[in-house]
């Protein structure tokens, strides 16, 4: 367990620092929030009839926070997902390739018909159990490296998420600045 924690929050952190890098400069300059946004984005929003501020308020400390909270564990969440897809494909090609003979010769004669995952006893051979988490966390490693990247990926997954973030940021600021005139 410990090696497949310690796989996880390598490969996490890479991630969560490479998206970082990503999202700072929307957080530095929420003004540039409109920039390379196609026209109309807030069409058929209450936002659509307000005009874009000068000048944008600078974004509070726990609007930082729950951005880059959402940025980034939306990314987790996408990549652990593929690679939990996957270690339940290696779990069930496993179970069945994994012969009791082919088990024995993989464990050398000291592996277990049954095995223990969070405390519970399952008959799945104990090899399998470890083997599959194993690949999974390394497969998680590899998603992770491979998002940060992927250009491919970046285009599907991460720059539509970046381009809603942007309108938000653009609707917030138009919000702030209608309540400004008006308070």
């Amino acid at each position: 367990w410990l090696g497949m924690i310690f796989l996880f929050l390598v490969a996490g952190s890479f991630l969560a620092s490479s998206t970082m890098d990503t999202v700072r400069p929307l957080l530095s300059a929420p003004s540039d929030a409109r920039k390379d946004l196609p026209k109309g984005s807030l069409s058929r929003t209450p936002f659509a009839g307000m005009p874009d501020p000068v000048d944008a308020e600078p974004l509070a400390l726990s609007e930082r926070v729950n951005t880059v909270f959402v940025v980034i564990a939306s990314q987790l969440v996408h990549v652990l997902t593929v690679a939990a897809l996957t270690g339940a494909v290696f779990f069930v090609l496993g179970m069945i390739l994994v012969s009791p003979p082919v088990l024995d010769a993989w464990t050398r004669g000291s592996g277990r018909p049954d095995g223990e995952l969070l405390g519970m006893t399952l008959p799945i051979p104990d090899s399998l159990i470890q083997t599959t988490m194993l690949l999974t966390a390394i497969t998680f490693m590899y998603i992770s490296a491979k998002a940060v990247t992927d250009t491919q990926y970046r285009a599907q997954f991460l720059d539509p998420m970046l381009d809603d973030l942007r309108v938000t940021l653009l609707a917030r600021n138009r919000y702030r600045a209608s309540q400004w005139t008006h308070g």
